[in-house]
């Protein structure tokens, strides 16, 4: 899923860079829908553009963000300690 997106996004990221660094970006398949401050705003933007479908909403920096959940966190594993 986003493989379009994603190859789009990291065709165009030194572009991005210069004009959106730290923004927010929407992109449909092969389709820029503009650059946000908030992912908040990116999402209404993206619903209104494109409506409930699937778009990525991406933050443009110069290292990728790594983000961790632990399964225990988000209930995806249950421990049943004793």
């Amino acid at each position: 899923m986003f493989e379009r997106e994603l190859a789009y996004y990291n065709e165009h990221k030194d572009e991005l860079l210069q004009h959106h660094e730290n923004q927010f970006v929407i992109i449909k398949e092969i389709e820029f829908g503009g650059a946000y401050s908030t992912d908040a705003e990116a999402y209404k933007a993206g619903l209104s553009k494109w409506g409930n479908v699937s778009f990525l909403i991406k933050r443009v920096t110069k290292e990728e963000e790594v983000v961790r959940f632990p399964a225990l966190t988000t209930g995806v594993l249950n421990a049943n300690l004793p």
